[in-house]
């Protein structure tokens, strides 16, 4: 049996996002206790707290690895005053983890070395991994804004690693093997711009799914909410959501008298979703708050509304609607139709503008005869095509390409 490697370090606090933290912790651990798998799977980290806070890789596992960063060790602090000792032992100690990470790789045996995310400060690593006999290298791309930023050179995409700066180093000098990634966008774009060798194998997935174990909860037991999930940033727009709901509240005051609106999740824009809120006196019908475990929050609520720009396909935060039996009212933009049916299991939004968006709310909420079959809809979708064998027969079926 090959063994394939999943390795992340540097992982820090994941509760306001990590989707692709949490997504693959489950994956492993659900791989980890198949017994009909193909390959053997290993994760190599340098820092467990950070899933296990979230409630994540909580098991001893005799397949989890630890990773040591020798860069900032080795005398650092006695060397970091002296300039040209300084930049020598950097030179030493970079060289002396990429090697000590190239032995555990051997000494574990691993024919695939598989980042569940690409950063570039991983550059160091794999870029010296690859060169290595007989050890495959693959990336998973999870940031849906790369055919539309790769050129560009603004602060905020160049430091959040959606563009050139982070890739082109990635494809021109490690070339890895193959790139696993959520979107077909970017397949078609790194083809057609021939941004990736011609080995490499691009392979996007068609659907993903979700870890949940829980008892979901009778429709008749769920409450009128409707809740917006993620990060509170620029590509997930959570102002979208904040202003439709305003929209929404001032055409049908006592449609939605009834109904509460609920914000969670962190991020540069929480003052200003909070000084929205205040500013239109919105506090009874629209609370803005932080939970580090949304199944919990989304199996109380009817309703989850997608507003991110480029892509909703396949959030997480999406996911866990639907499997606790959630409508999605979403942005129709990428992939979003392949698994938000307009009228089925949601209601897709044509326009990406505030009025459109209130307008879905206000029709959803006024047809609740189709509530409770939207929540029927989603569970089965959730329960035969959205599932782990069919997320692992993807996973595999790259790993083989490989």
């Amino acid at each position: 049996m090959k063994r394939v490697a999943f390795f992340a370090y540097g992982i820090g606090d994941i509760s306001g996002g990590g989707g692709y933290e949490r997504f693959f912790s489950d994956f492993f651990t659900d791989y980890s206790k198949d017994k009909n798998k193909k390959y053997d799977l290993l994760l190599i980290t340098d820092n467990l707290d950070a899933f296990k806070r979230e409630g994540k890789l909580m098991e001893n596992y005799s397949n989890v690895i630890q990773f040591k960063d020798y860069r900032y060790k080795l005398y650092y602090d006695l060397t970091d005053k002296f300039p040209l000792i300084k930049a020598l032992f950097r030179w030493y100690r970079t060289l002396y983890t990429q090697k000590a990470f190239l032995r555990q790789l051997k000494e574990n045996k691993v024919d695939i070395l598989h980042l569940p995310n690409y950063l570039k400060s991983y550059f160091f690593l794999i870029s010296y991994i690859s060169k290595a006999k007989g050890i495959k290298t693959a990336v998973t791309v999870v940031d849906c804004r790369i055919p539309y930023m790769y050129d560009s050179n603004d602060e905020y995409y160049v430091t959040a690693g959606a563009t050139s700066h982070t890739f082109k180093p990635l494809f021109e000098k490690v070339k890895p093997d193959g790139i696993f990634t959520w979107y077909k966008s970017f397949k078609e774009f790194v083809t057609k711009n021939k941004l990736v060798n011609s080995s490499t194998v691009v392979y996007p997935v068609k659907s993903r799914y979700v870890n949940y174990s829980g008892q979901v909860p009778a429709f008749s037991e769920k409450k009128n909410e409707i809740i917006f999930a993620g990060r509170l940033d620029g590509q997930k727009r959570p102002m979208l959501f904040a202003k439709a709901v305003n929209i929404a509240l001032k055409k049908e005051p006592v449609l939605l008298a009834d109904w509460k609106f609920r914000i969670f999740g962190k991020g540069v824009l929480e003052n200003e979703v909070e000084s929205f809120i205040n500013e239109n006196k919105l506090q009874r019908h629209l609370e803005l708050s932080f939970s580090p475990d949304m199944k919990s929050i989304l199996k109380g609520s009817k309703c989850l509304v997608s507003t991110q720009a480029y892509e909703n396909f396949p959030s997480l935060s999406v996911y866990e609607a639907m499997v606790t039996g959630n409508a999605v009212i979403a942005c129709n933009v990428g992939q979003t139709a392949e698994f938000i049916k307009d009228n089925v299991n949601g209601i897709l939004v044509e326009n990406e503008a505030e009025e459109d968006l209130a307008d879905a709310i206000i029709k959803y909420v006024s047809k609740p005869g189709t509530h409770e079959q939207f929540y029927k809809n989603n569970i089965k979708l959730c329960s035969e095509e959205h599932t782990y064998p069919a997320f692992k027969n993807q996973i595999e079926e790259f790993w083989d390409s490989l």
